[in-house]
């Protein structure tokens, strides 16, 4: 009886050795700050989507009004983030309803998708019910960057459809 009982307490630990070493530990997701370079990256009801370029600009002037103005796009879809001063938040809400094409806009976020046979484009927009925030984590004026974290609703200004955009960081810079 002995002699087949330490085999077979010799299999049985050697299974439980190889399913513990099967299971590999769970190490936290690797910073987004660390491969972003002007882009932006974020999952659209929950679709992972990359910008492939910027537009807007860090801080722009119209007739003396200063804003922030961050664009980031790839094919037919855009992503537009839309701050007036001023600038020394950690965090901004969004949760005003504006028109993006106002002359001196709210703050906004905004989800655009339009594409030939698309009529009319889509274009969803935080307001006063679908909201959204964005966590600045580095502001540097000087050098004219801006990282941060983000996430929104949007309802679209013509249908009335909704939006849902999560894990949203951006990175932008001139250089």
């Amino acid at each position: 009886m002995k002699t087949i009982t330490k085999p077979l307490l010799f299999v049985a630990l050697s299974c439980v050795l190889m399913a513990a070493s099967c299971n590999k530990p769970d190490f936290p997701s690797p910073d987004p700050f660390l491969t972003l370079d002007n882009q932006m990256v974020c999952k659209i009801n929950g679709v992972e989507w990359k910008s492939t370029e910027k537009g807007g600009g860090f801080y722009r002037q119209y007739n003396g009004h200063e804003y922030i103005y961050l664009g980031f796009g790839s094919g037919w879809q855009s992503i537009n983030i839309f701050i007036n001063q001023p600038y020394d938040k950690p965090f901004y809400i969004f949760n005003t309803s504006t028109h993006p094409g106002n002359v001196y806009p709210k703050d906004y976020i905004s989800f655009r998708r339009w594409y030939p046979g698309l009529t009319p484009g889509e274009l969803y927009v935080t307001n006063e019910t679908d909201t959204g925030r964005v966590d600045i984590v580095l502001m540097d004026r000087e050098l004219m960057r801006i990282k941060g974290k983000f996430f929104f609703t949007g309802k679209d200004m013509d249908t009335g459809e909704k939006i849902i955009i999560t894990e949203g960081y951006f990175d932008f810079h001139y250089w």
